[in-house]
């Protein structure tokens, strides 16, 4: 697992679990007024016409929020217990962001599932295509609205893939992140009981 021994392999232990740690704290703080966004417009009915094609509920963002203040506290509680030595405040990360990562795991695959169902859905009927086109260029003139309908057409797969590696990349940055952390508090674990074996010896003798 030497690969998986930091996140930065420039730095010390600590100081890259730190870091990766606060790195990973701010990303979920963007995501979650990211969330906090996309439920407000939810509720002024001005939901983008691809998450309404996608079947993107406001319960996605409301589980999204919520998983967001759990990870945030949970970051919080390991980047402290990192600083300070405290095995109590990293331990719980090992059990939460594991979950998290599960989730993650179920949103890609529902998300692959209903972009396939969306690609498929578009690419065998011209009407869906055309109402579709016509509420995301909304605004604009036919003739645009007709030549960006033909180019979305014709790169439906490659934009779908695309989004799909979007959601994809941040995973694997979990993964990694989550990886190298657990390995981390697994050896303060292993530390902390070799130090305890020692006090034991020496109090026996």
């Amino acid at each position: 697992m030497a690969c998986f021994d930091r996140c930065c392999c420039c730095l010390s232990k600590k100081t890259s679990a730190i870091l990766c740690t606060i790195i990973i704290l701010f990303i979920g703080l963007y995501s979650l007024f990211g969330n906090i966004t996309n439920m407000n417009e939810l509720n002024n009915n001005s939901q983008d016409i691809l998450a309404k094609e996608l079947n993107i509920h406001v319960a996605y963002y409301y589980v999204g929020l919520s998983l967001n203040v759990v990870i945030i506290g949970t970051l919080i509680c390991l980047a402290i217990g990192i600083y300070k030595n405290k095995l109590s405040l990293m331990k719980p990360f090992k059990y939460i962001y594991g979950l998290y990562i599960f989730a993650f795991i179920g949103e890609i695959v529902y998300y692959i599932f209903i972009m396939c169902r969306f690609v498929k859905k578009l690419s065998n009927d011209e009407q869906e295509l055309e109402i579709f086109c016509n509420e995301y260029f909304r605004g604009k003139s036919p003739l645009y609205i007709e030549n960006e309908c033909q180019s979305f057409k014709n790169n439906l797969e490659t934009i779908a893939a695309g989004s799909v590696i979007m959601i994809v990349i941040p995973f694997v940055i979990d993964l990694i992140y989550y990886i190298t952390t657990f390995n981390y508090i697994s050896s303060v674990e292993k530390e902390e009981k070799e130090i305890e074996n020692i006090k034991n010896i020496e109090n026996a003798n």
